[in-house]
């Protein structure tokens, strides 16, 4: 059984390494290392000890021409992470080296990623709607699908066998869409 530790007892850190807005936050799959990404088209990597101390950032990745809305990590290889920007690239990186070893081009300015849990596949949304299925192993895209919903895609969860994308119009969450494909197998009204 784990013990709670009561909020008042925890310490805040602050980390510095971004000239501009920090968008997400992600851990590697082991809980070692901290990564964020910020509007000044960089992300950056923490090496985090075992009682939260990290020194000065470690690793700066750099490449990308415009926002870096959105990263995730590798859910099997804890130094594998993906990075999607509004330049219209989603780029693989290893955390050791800072090296860019994939990179691709899609439609749109990309705002959303996340791995599947078994790592072979990455889902990407852009601004357009546009969603696209990466194979992790060609880093190409092997399925694309546009909706044409009003006010955007906020939210996908790419799950062993189904995707889950949340829309939202205005204050409330209007619908969640689940399905084995691309195509939509159900659609449940959620309006609030």
């Amino acid at each position: 059984m784990t013990e709670s530790i009561p909020f008042k007892n925890l310490h805040n850190r602050e980390y510095h390494g971004h000239k501009k807005k920090v968008h997400s936050v992600a851990w590697n799959c082991i809980g070692t290392k901290l990564a964020s990404e910020s509007v000044d088209q960089t992300a950056c990597i923490w090496h985090i000890d075992p009682h939260g101390h990290a020194k000065a950032k470690d690793i700066e990745l750099k490449g990308h021409t415009d926002s870096v809305d959105q990263l995730c990590w590798d859910p099997k290889h804890a130094d594998l992470i993906a990075t999607a920007s509004l330049d219209k690239t989603v780029r693989l990186w290893d955390a050791r080296s800072g090296k860019c070893s994939q990179q691709v081009e899609l439609s749109g300015e990309n705002i959303n990623i996340t791995y599947k849990p078994d790592g072979t596949h990455i889902a990407v949304g852009n601004r357009e709607d546009e969603l696209a299925i990466l194979d992790v192993r060609k880093f190409k895209a092997i399925h694309k699908r546009k909706f044409n919903y009003e006010g955007g895609c906020r939210a996908v969860v790419l799950g062993l066998d189904r995707l889950w994308r949340v829309h939202r119009e205005g204050v409330g969450l209007s619908s969640v869409t689940g399905g084995t494909g691309l195509g939509l197998d159900r659609q449940w009204d959620r309006s609030m």
